[in-house]
């Protein structure tokens, strides 16, 4: 008997790193330097399945537009959580008070955007 193996999705980051992602419970399995190194991990997968949200979702498909929209909010929200690290790190190195203003604004700006587009995603995928 044939064993079945799953194909793990590999993303590249900003930082140089890579996500390897389970395909069926969408769950992020190992972030390394290398994709070399993610195989062992995605071995030791141990995937738990669909969770209950993801399997109606595909129960019910969604329109194009909507596949479109949620996943340019997911990816906004990525790029948002990026440039928050940023900021913070800036906010971390940087003890001028100017600069320190001007960082805390823009990352009070970046904040309150993620959280809307989070509300956006959060209600495009109920719908579905």
């Amino acid at each position: 008997m044939s064993t079945l193996t799953k194909w793990y999705p590999h993303r590249p980051n900003e930082d140089g790193t890579y996500d390897s992602i389970c395909p069926t419970c969408t769950r992020t399995v190992a972030r390394e330097m290398s994709e070399a190194n993610l195989v062992e991990a995605e071995t030791l997968h141990k995937c738990p399945g669909l969770s209950p949200s993801l399997a109606k979702r595909i129960e019910q498909p969604m329109v194009p537009a909507q596949i479109l929209a949620i996943a340019a909010l997911r990816t906004l929200i990525d790029v948002h959580q990026i440039e928050e690290t940023r900021l913070r790190a800036i906010l971390a190195d940087y003890p001028a008070f100017k600069v320190k203003l001007q960082t805390q604004f823009e990352l009070q700006r970046l904040v309150i955007r993620k959280k809307a587009q989070a509300g956006k995603l959060a209600r495009l995928e109920a719908e579905n």
